[in-house]
């Protein structure tokens, strides 16, 4: 294959033969075209001048990519089990008596311990291979709804299974998984991640039907333990499969191999003020979209499609915030994903003045949209600020994610929906004009020199030293 460089080595080619850096042109008894040829591999392998890959080389990574996708699904659906406890609790609460305000404890006690499990596993992450990560969470998950399924105590129904079987086990899923995906796509990362993401979203659309299909033949238990059984056995085999293919770490392009710790730090933190600034707002309106559709004067029907509309834009927007860090640039993407946080906002004031089905509709797409990117963008921005510890950054935004979706329904509790949606709608709308400021700035900076050493600049500055010492000599 023909180095895209070759003809610029060409021309210097006299300059480059008394040797210096490359030694001598000719050893004895070499000929000239052999010579000529070391020094070309010489410069490429110095320069690190790399020529155009081969089709089938990248056939075969997207082949890899999707293999490492498809083995990811099972798990994705066995940990979005939690959004599944509001068609699950009835049914329990149906056939044990339980009070309803147990089960609202079991629900809450899965995002308590989902915050620490993400940040352990993020380090986990970041010392051994995602793999045994992955397979940690997946016992957590047997072990947790065995125990809980096998006792008939309600508080130790919700330690096993709320807390350690959702609660560890996802937060340990997680950052594995997206570590995966990252190692075996790194160019594709933000998509897959992303798609990953959407399907943990709705696994509670196959997961519900699925638990009263045989909760109407079985008792709950029964129910329950098949459901999780349907998961978790693709899930042991997708183990086995991730196993026998051990992913190797593949660094970002375009990526510094060494960062200055201030500067990431500083973008971490900023990027974490952001989260809390535009992500409690489309958390309080999906606690109180029900109340927003009778307060803004909607009917049932608007309420059921308002609700519909902002479940299917939450799981597009994770997909689309994925697939736009792979194309966009940080502030790009954040710009983007301000706007429509900002869109759903002022949406939400029309419909308080319009009180019309179609403005209420809107402003919960919107509202989905935004809420769904924010998370679906966590994946490419950590693998963008965080070079060198990308799983423990990522551990970190999703953890503040966390944090940020309780930060919403705690204020409307304490401070009533319509304070809570005006506070963190202003702060949308501050964050969106900061964003879009910085953004414009950059792109009004003047860019760097492009002559570097990996580049042209590198092989004529050797020329140009070269030929002022032939011509001293």
């Amino acid at each position: 294959m023909r180095c895209r460089t070759q003809p610029c080595v060409g021309r210097n080619y006299r300059a480059l033969r008394w040797g210096g850096r490359f030694g001598r042109i000719r050893a004895r008894g070499e000929s000239w075209p052999a010579a000529r040829y070391r020094i070309v591999y010489e410069i490429v392998r110095r320069y690190s001048i790399r020529a155009a890959p081969e089709p089938t080389l990248t056939l075969r990574c997207s082949v890899s990519n999707w293999k490492a996708f498809v083995c990811l699904i099972p798990f994705q659906l066995m940990f979005g089990m939690v959004y599944a406890w509001g068609g699950i609790a009835p049914v329990i609460q149906h056939e044990t008596g339980w009070s309803i305000a147990s089960l609202d404890l079991m629900f809450s006690l899965t995002p308590l311990t989902l915050f620490p499990a993400v940040l352990a596993g993020g380090r986990l992450v970041g010392r051994y291979p995602p793999e045994r990560v992955l397979m940690l969470a997946w016992l957590c998950f047997v072990a947790g709804t065995l125990s809980g399924l096998s006792s008939h105590s309600p508080w130790m129904f919700a330690v096993c299974y709320a807390c350690v079987a959702l609660g560890v086990g996802g937060g340990l899923s997680t950052p594995a998984s997206i570590e995966i995906i990252r190692r075996q796509a790194s160019r594709a990362s933000g998509r897959f991640s992303g798609a990953l993401l959407a399907v943990y979203c709705f696994s509670a659309t196959v997961s519900v039907p699925l638990f009263l299909w045989f909760a109407q033949r079985q008792s709950w238990r029964y129910a329950l333990g098949a459901t999780a059984a349907a998961w978790c056995i693709p899930g042991g085999i997708a183990l086995l499969t991730l196993r026998g293919g051990p992913a190797r770490a593949v660094a970002p392009e375009g990526a510094a191999q060494s960062q200055a710790y201030g500067p990431a730090l500083r973008a971490v933190a900023w990027n974490i003020g952001l989260l809390f600034a535009c992500v409690p707002f489309g958390s309080a309106v999906f606690a109180a979209l029900g109340r927003l559709a009778v307060g803004h004067g909607a009917g049932t029907w608007s309420a059921v499609a308002g609700t519909a509309a902002i479940s299917l834009a939450n799981g597009t927007g994770r997909f689309g915030g994925g697939v736009f860090s792979d194309f966009l640039t940080p502030r790009a993407t954040w710009c983007a994903m301000l706007g429509l946080a900002a869109g759903a906002y002022l949406a939400a004031l029309a419909d308080a003045f319009l009180k019309l089905p179609v403005s209420f509709i809107v402003f919960a797409a919107l509202t989905g949209l935004a809420f769904g990117s924010a998370v679906g963008m966590l994946p490419a921005l950590a693998a963008r600020t965080g070079v060198a510890e990308p799983a423990t950054v990522f551990s970190l935004y999703f953890g503040a994610f966390a944090l940020a979706s309780f930060a919403g329904p705690l204020v409307s509790a304490a401070a009533g929906i319509a304070t809570t949606m005006t506070v963190f709608g202003s702060l949308t709308l501050v964050a969106f004009g900061v964003s879009a400021v910085r953004l414009g700035a950059s792109r009004l900076r003047p860019a760097p020199s492009n002559l570097r050493r990996h580049e042209h600049g590198g092989v004529a500055e050797h020329v140009h030293a070269e030929q002022q010492g032939s011509s001293g000599r």
